[in-house]
């Protein structure tokens, strides 16, 4: 197992940040529903999905990943502080520099950081502003506001290779997108891959009981 070079003092480092949600102007929010709209629409055009529908299953996924807190830290039992590197209500891992996994691999090019660019690629010279600049946080996802988080899932789906929602209708479905493009740590058709689905359905339904 690798050495942690430099432990993750990420409690101290959360702390000590501005409220989440607000590290971005207050004007930016009218901008941000402009865009969030923007992107349902183009949702819609790629996959075939209503805004409504593709807005209820990222729901159902960010209860999964964080029970719906736009400032949940990923807890872990496989690190010294106890603590993971996702954030926010995805849990998009946010950068690491001169950090290590158990591989000895550097956390750098995290989720967060690929969220973030697809974001700016796919709005080009009218990418918002916090999304430049959340490079200044570690792509820390804690720092932007339930809204802004979505947009760059929405995003990140939207320009990641085989993600789609196209057909997307029942529990199983949404699970299955989720373990295939999101959360990416298992093979498909393995019995690991069952395995977080069944867990991803668990706890959806105790929570959406009507969502059959």
């Amino acid at each position: 197992m690798a050495e942690d070079k430099n432990p993750f003092s990420i409690i101290s480092d959360f702390l000590q940040r501005p409220n989440k949600g607000l590290y971005f102007e207050e004007e930016d929010v009218d901008l941000d529903s402009v865009l969030l709209d923007d992107l349902l629409k183009k949702s819609e055009q790629q996959w075939g999905i209503e805004p409504d529908s593709l807005l209820k299953y990222m729901d159902i996924i960010a209860y999964h990943e964080s029970k719906s807190d736009p400032n949940a830290i990923q807890i872990s039992d496989k690190t010294k502080s106890g603590y993971g590197s996702g954030m926010g209500l995805f849990q998009y891992e946010i950068e690491r520099p001169g950090q290590y996994d158990e591989e000895g691999k550097e956390y750098i090019n995290q989720g967060a950081h690929t969220a973030i660019n697809r974001l700016i690629r796919i709005t080009g010279k009218d990418a918002p502003e916090w999304a430049t600049e959340l490079s200044e946080m570690d792509y820390d996802f804690t720092m932007l506001s339930p809204i802004q988080q979505k947009i760059a899932f929405i995003a990140d789906m939207l320009e990641k290779p085989g993600a789609s929602f196209k057909g997307v209708d029942t529990p199983r479905e949404v699970a299955e997108v989720w373990a295939k493009s999101h959360q990416a740590g298992t093979k498909e058709g393995s019995p690991e891959r069952e395995t977080i689905i069944q867990k991803f359905l668990k706890d959806v339904q105790s929570k959406y009981p009507k969502f059959k």
